[in-house]
């Protein structure tokens, strides 16, 4: 009956993280290329197919299934992350010391 608010919050939350992502790049002067854009939307769509498998999992009282997915979607989500953090860092010009 409730499942509306959760994705509603889950909006919000997702929501405010991306803003505060690509407000932190602008005020560094990054400017993410297409394939990392590509890449972070991935990472957010696995998170968002992840919760929403975890949740009607348990709902259905299959807590295996959901802790098994929130596992392998999870590490995937996880793997796509941290490329997309390597790959935009990658580009950023070193900062010598003062």
């Amino acid at each position: 009956m409730w499942d509306w608010l959760l994705w509603f919050f889950f909006g919000c939350v997702a929501g405010g993280v991306l803003t505060y992502i690509v407000m932190k790049l602008k005020r560094q002067g990054i400017i993410p290329r297409w394939y990392e854009w590509a890449l972070g939307g991935a990472a957010l769509l696995i998170i968002v197919l992840m919760v929403q498998t975890f949740f009607a999992s348990l709902a259905e009282n299959e807590a295996r299934a959901a802790w098994m997915s929130l596992g392998f979607m999870g590490f995937a989500a996880l793997v796509l992350v941290v490329v997309t953090i390597r790959s935009i860092k990658s580009r950023t010009p070193k900062h010598s010391g003062p």
